[in-house]
């Protein structure tokens, strides 16, 4: 009989590790028969989609549904250690075989399953900035129970041996991956259809990017790579859709509006709020701009890339120049924003090129981060790991 397997993730909300965790357990699940659990950090939009794989475990039980004094119950809960004392009895209960982290910041849940002995798997989702937000000293806590490292990019890998003195046998890359056929190109009737929803012309030229209103993620960078573009091509009809990353009525929303009035660029760039299913957003658009500090390996590119949609990116700011290369976009200098900028009206002023660099990102998702060819990697490394 299959020892089970534990999966966990920081939480149910739609961030690219958590979606990618849950792609990746509806595959386990399909094409494997070894049992497994899941334990969430804390809830979110996707957290009837988590529950769905049965032995199903969070620890943070807060919600925004809830009223008051249920919120106050759940904070004293969790503040006394109660919470967590029910949840490391209930979880010692279980034989687990394997313990897959899917990041290396899981550190509220971690403790929860330090007294049982199977091996940890950590997927490493993270670069150093992360690291270090969420606290150096646990991350190194969490560096010497690991048993196994799974690095999304090559950025990752050497980061892990060269910042945290991983060895090189203890790491396996494998890059992000995706359900590929949920990301083919659309045609243009449907491409406009969604621009329609957008208020923006049909025949105009669409910028994206997508992520959470934080400073890795920059959205302070994209706002001044908008207004860049507008200097350098004052008439051309070229707009800009940050898409997801924050609540409606979130600050950090409020303050990316306020820069865009300040700065007048309110009629040529759009920051939309946070979208459960954002992928029809990403294949309207012409070009994703991944203007991203650090990032080590986005499936938000992937799913671009998949719909045709080139890239354009910061050299030195993570995996993703692994993947853009010479043959799906650009790799401009780090935080070169003129650079950025000369690049997009150079794909809106020759749109056979911006076609042709689509087209080759689309063939690249398909040939090498498919996930019904990359997710056996990961299992073959789950069943090697498996007490």
């Amino acid at each position: 009989m299959n020892k089970k397997v534990l999966f966990i993730t920081p939480g149910a909300n739609s961030a690219g590790g958590n979606v990618f965790m849950l792609r990746f357990l509806r595959w386990f699940q399909a094409n494997t028969d070894i049992p497994f659990s899941v334990l969430c950090g804390n809830g979110g939009d996707l957290l009837d989609e988590f529950k769905e794989f049965g032995d199903f475990y969070r620890f943070d039980r807060r919600s925004a549904q809830d009223n008051f004094p249920l919120r106050v119950f759940k904070k004293l809960e969790k503040k006394s250690g109660i919470r967590s004392w029910r949840l490391k009895k209930i979880l010692n209960r279980e034989e687990f075989g394997l313990i897959v982290s899917n990041t290396v910041v899981n550190h509220e849940t971690l403790p929860l399953v330090e007294d049982n002995r199977a091996p940890l798997l950590s997927y490493c989702h993270e670069l150093e900035s992360v690291i270090h937000l969420t606290g150096i000293d646990r991350f190194q806590r969490t560096l010497k129970r690991t048993d196994h490292f799974i690095a999304v990019s090559n950025a990752v890998k050497t980061e892990l041996i060269e910042k945290h003195g991983v060895s090189e046998n203890d790491i396996t890359k494998v890059y992000g991956f995706l359900p590929v056929d949920q990301f083919k190109p659309q045609s243009l009737s449907i491409k406009n259809a969604f621009r329609n929803e957008l208020g923006i012309p049909e025949g105009a030229f669409l910028v994206g990017a997508s992520g959470s209103l934080n400073w890795r993620k920059a959205p302070d960078v994209f706002i001044s790579l908008a207004a860049k573009v507008r200097q350098m091509a004052p008439n051309s009809p070229i707009f800009f859709v940050w898409i997801g990353g924050a609540f409606e009525g979130d600050h950090s929303l409020y303050c990316a509006r306020y820069d865009l009035k300040k700065m007048g660029l309110t009629e040529q760039v759009i920051f939309l709020e946070h979208k459960k299913e954002p992928a029809k957003y990403y294949a309207a658009l012409d070009v994703f701009a991944m203007v991203s500090r650090e990032d080590p390996f986005p499936l938000v590119c992937l799913e671009s890339a998949g719909f045709s949609v080139p890239i354009i990116c910061f050299e030195n700011a993570g995996g993703m120049p692994e993947f853009v290369g010479d043959e799906c976009g650009f790799v401009v200098p780090y935080m070169d924003i003129g650079a950025f900028a000369e690049r997009i009206v150079e794909l809106f002023e020759y749109p056979g090129v911006k076609n042709e660099l689509g087209a080759k990102a689309a063939e690249k998702v398909r040939k090498n981060h498919d996930i019904e060819k990359e997710a056996p990697k990961v299992l073959n490394i789950i069943r090697e790991s498996l007490m």
